[in-house]
């Protein structure tokens, strides 16, 4: 039986990367429910570090949920949305590594909350550091500072 998604993954981070992503696992900002938790316990403890672990769904079903009848949509689930926090741990990590990104996103979200202020602020301080070599966030942060400007005009005097 194939393994599924979440579990070949994660076999294949490396143990620093495994460890990180328990951390992410078990914050209760990215995960507060207790079966994931349970089940990514169950999923660590098999497939320690370079050890050939092995994944028996059903024993993992009775371990979670305690009944003997092992229902396939609910464990299924379960790995279905630990897939899920794996993806956004992932995407997380790359955004970690892209941090000239980090401002056009923090502008992005004050424009739309309409605290414009403060992202004027950063525009600012933008405008006056050296320009990333990240082609597509100067183009969305130039987009950003365009439309920050022209709301500004509107608010204001036009000469």
């Amino acid at each position: 039986m194939a393994l599924p998604k979440v579990i070949s993954i994660y076999k294949a981070l490396g143990l620093k990367e495994q460890l990180l992503f328990a951390d992410f696992v078990r914050s209760p900002y990215n995960n507060k429910r207790k079966k994931i938790l349970m089940l990514f316990d169950i999923i660590e403890n098999a497939f320690k570090s370079d050890a050939p672990g092995s994944w028996d769904k059903s024993a993992a079903h009775t371990l979670i949920f305690g009944n003997a009848q092992s229902d396939e949509l609910q464990i299924n689930n379960l790995l279905s949305d630990l897939y899920k926090l794996l993806e956004k741990y992932l995407a997380w990590k790359q955004f970690e590594k892209h941090q000239e990104r980090k401002d056009v996103f923090v502008i992005e979200h004050l424009m739309e909350t309409s605290i414009t202020e403060n992202a004027g602020k950063i525009i600012k301080r933008k405008n006056l550091q050296e320009q990333s070599g990240d082609a597509v966030s100067n183009f969305i942060f130039h987009q950003l500072a365009d439309q920050f400007y022209f709301q500004q005009s509107r608010k204001g005097d036009n000469t």
